[in-house]
């Protein structure tokens, strides 16, 4: 009796698992609206043996230049890298100075700056995607605790809040 207990239950989970990998259309998740693009064309790296990388988290492919920026955790720096496979810049550090991050959490390239975010500093670091020269920083912290102080909440039995 209890072998038989056993494979009704395993033939059961069996069904389930057949049936649930077989949906043709995606089912109701979340996935099925998103659009993937189709890589056309890769690059081959070529050994470089000044490319060392610590924790490779994040890349990002510029088309208009061919190249490949990798965040490196362990760095906590981008590093660009041509299509040779020769590094053409290197963007930020390890560190709280300027244009150095204690962790860099992600980074976005437009067409003349690469931005780094830094959470744990609560900065963002602009850099010139021409040199890879530091440029400026932006503390959204300083901004998120201004953002506060523009509110006061007064204890009261109506609780009434004044925009100073």
């Amino acid at each position: 009796m209890r072998l038989s207990r056993n494979s009704i239950l395993l033939i059961c989970v069996l069904l389930i698992i057949v049936t649930g990998c077989n949906n043709k259309n995606g089912g109701s998740g979340g996935a099925s609206g998103i659009k993937a693009d189709i890589l056309k064309k890769h690059h081959t790296l070529k050994s470089n043996k000044k490319l060392l990388l610590g924790l490779p988290v994040k890349l990002k492919y510029d088309d208009i230049t061919d190249h490949l920026f990798i965040l490196d955790a362990n760095q906590r720096k981008i590093i660009e890298i041509g299509d040779s496979s020769n590094i053409v810049n290197e963007f930020g550090g390890q560190g709280k100075g300027p244009g150095e991050s204690i962790r860099v959490d992600n980074f976005f390239i437009t067409q003349k700056y690469l931005y780094t975010l830094d959470e744990t500093q609560r900065l963002i670091n602009k850099f010139s995607l021409q040199d890879g020269h530091y440029i400026s920083s932006l503390n959204y912290g300083q901004l998120l605790l201004k953002k506060k102080k523009l509110f006061k909440i007064e204890n009261s039995p109506a609780a009434t809040i004044s925009i100073l």
